[in-house]
C-alpha cells in the first residue's frame, strides 16, 4: 500500500468514526467507483461491508457500496442510459424506513365561505370609523374586527402530510379525505358521494400539474445542467482586467 493510499483511506475513514462516534445509530453509506483502492483496509476499519460483488466496468468491478449489509437488499446492475462504460448499480433498502410527517395549516377559503365574508363586511358597522375626531383608535378597532371576521369565514385547517404520500396530495385533498372518510362513518351517503366526487377532481387537476411540472423528466433536468455549465454556448465569457480587479 502506498503513502497516497494510506492518506486516501484516512480521509474516507476519519469522518465516519467522527460520526459514527457521535451518532451511533446513524446510517453511514460509501459509494462510489473505487478505482483500485483497498477496499479491505477500508472495510475493517469502518466495519462496513461491501456489497456490489458483480464487474462495473469490462470485468473488473470497479464501483462499489461500503454500508450495513442488513439495511440494504443484494445490488443489482442495470445499464445507463447516459455515455459511460460503466454499468449502473441499484442499492434496493432492506427495511422501510420510518415516514416524516408534517403539519401544514391552511385556511379554508370555499366559495360559501367567501360569500359569508363578503356579507360580513358589508354588514359590519364603519360608522365609528367615519365619525370620529381622533380615526387611530377606531382604525385600532375596526382593524381587530376586520380581523375576527376573516378568522371566522376563513378558519385554519390541520392537516399531516406524510413522505410516503404521493406527489399530487395537497393539504386540501388531504382535509377533504378525512372529511369524506368521517362522512362515511358518520353513514352521511350523499356528504360522502358528494365529497367523492370533488375529491376525484382534485386528484385528476393535480396529476395533470404535477405532470407538467418543470422538475420532471430528463430532458428538462439536462437542459437545466447545459444553461448551468454553458457546455453548448458557442460564445465563451470574456473577463477583462477590469473586472478580474474589481
Amino acid at each position: 500500500m502506498s503513502y497516497q493510499e494510506i492518506e486516501l483511506i484516512d480521509a474516507i475513514t476519519a469522518p465516519a468514526n467522527d460520526f459514527l462516534g457521535s451518532v451511533p445509530e446513524c446510517v453511514v453509506l460509501y459509494g462510489g467507483d473505487v478505482n483500485r483502492l483497498d477496499l479491505n483496509s477500508v472495510v475493517s476499519a469502518l466495519g462496513l461491508s461491501a456489497l456490489v460483488d458483480f464487474p462495473t466496468r469490462g470485468q473488473a468491478t470497479l464501483d462499489n457500496c461500503l454500508t450495513k449489509p442488513d439495511l440494504f437488499n443484494p445490488p443489482f446492475s442495470y445499464k445507463k442510459l447516459i455515455k459511460t462504460d460503466h454499468t449502473g448499480v441499484v442499492l434496493p433498502p432492506g427495511r422501510k424506513l420510518k415516514p416524516f410527517c408534517t403539519k401544514f395549516q391552511f385556511r379554508d377559503c370555499r366559495e360559501h365561505r367567501k360569500l359569508q365574508f363578503a356579507y360580513k363586511i358589508q354588514s359590519c358597522d364603519r360608522s365609528h370609523v367615519i365619525e370620529a375626531d381622533d380615526v387611530d383608535c377606531p382604525v385600532d378597532r375596526l382593524n381587530d374586527t376586520l380581523h375576527d371576521i376573516m378568522h371566522m369565514c376563513f378558519p385554519l385547517r390541520t392537516v399531516t402530510l406524510s413522505t410516503r404520500d404521493p406527489p399530487w396530495i395537497s393539504p386540501l385533498l388531504k382535509y377533504l379525505l378525512k372529511k369524506r372518510s368521517k362522512a362515511a362513518f358518520r353513514g352521511k351517503e350523499a356528504k360522502t358521494k358528494e365529497l367523492t366526487v370533488r375529491i376525484s377532481g382534485i386528484i385528476a387537476e393535480n396529476r395533470k400539474n404535477w405532470g407538467k411540472s418543470d422538475t420532471r423528466g430528463s430532458q428538462n433536468w439536462w437542459r437545466k445542467v447545459e444553461n448551468i455549465s454553458m457546455r453548448k454556448h458557442k460564445s465563451q465569457p470574456v473577463l477583462d482586467n477590469s473586472f478580474l480587479a474589481g
